[in-house]
């Protein structure tokens, strides 16, 4: 009966309060590294939460059908370091947290907001979320945080390049047109330090 009348009666109280609860969510209230709540997103919240972090991303294309998750790849995908991975920081061996991700956890671009990919015609698509498929930088040159944003397999074979990319042996590449080069693609986005949203599981 009181939900009823706050929903019905009260609409204004009712938005305040869900305001006030939004402002509370600080670092003392939500954990020290927890990011709070996105706007409209429900997902980091109950059984969910996030954390916010800038790093250094990557970008890599083509390479095998086969990866360390068993998924294999896909553009809205992405690589970090495997578990047990530690990273430099101020001299000292630092194990890096994002090696305990489990497979397809999810990350959000917030600076820059998107990202350019190229499809099989080679027409412009945007993405801001990406899942957790692969492995790589196992020597951790990239640093705490790091991913690697899979940008795809597609090559126009009227552009008579070979299917590799970064020097790995027996990429596998899918017949593209219109000038569409993935690995281009990969090189242009080259190394960039990136603001991301994490979601994880409680």
């Amino acid at each position: 009966m009181g939900e009823l009348a706050v929903t019905t009666m009260w609409p204004r109280a009712r938005l305040i309060i869900v305001a006030l609860v939004a402002l509370a969510c600080s670092t003392a209230l939500c954990g020290e590294g927890h990011a709070r709540p996105l706007l409209g997103e429900s997902t980091c919240s109950g059984s969910w939460y996030c954390e916010k972090h800038t790093a250094t991303m990557t970008a890599f294309a083509f390479g095998k059908l086969g990866n360390a998750s068993g998924t294999g790849n896909w553009q809205g995908s992405f690589a970090n370091h495997p578990p047990r991975v530690k990273c430099k920081v101020n001299t000292r061996d630092v194990p890096d947290p994002s090696a305990n991700w489990p497979w397809m956890t999810k990350i959000k671009i917030l600076d820059p907001p998107v990202f350019e990919f190229r499809n099989r015609r080679n027409q412009v698509k945007e993405r801001t979320i990406f899942k957790l498929t692969d492995n790589g930088d196992p020597d951790c040159v990239e640093g705490l945080y790091w991913a690697d944003i899979y940008h795809g397999r597609w090559l126009d074979p009227e552009l008579n390049r070979p299917c590799s990319c970064g020097g790995v042996e027996d990429s596998v590449c899918v017949d593209g047109t219109n000038g569409v080069d993935n690995c281009r693609d990969a090189r242009v986005f080259g190394k960039r330090t990136v603001t991301y949203i994490v979601q994880l599981h409680r």
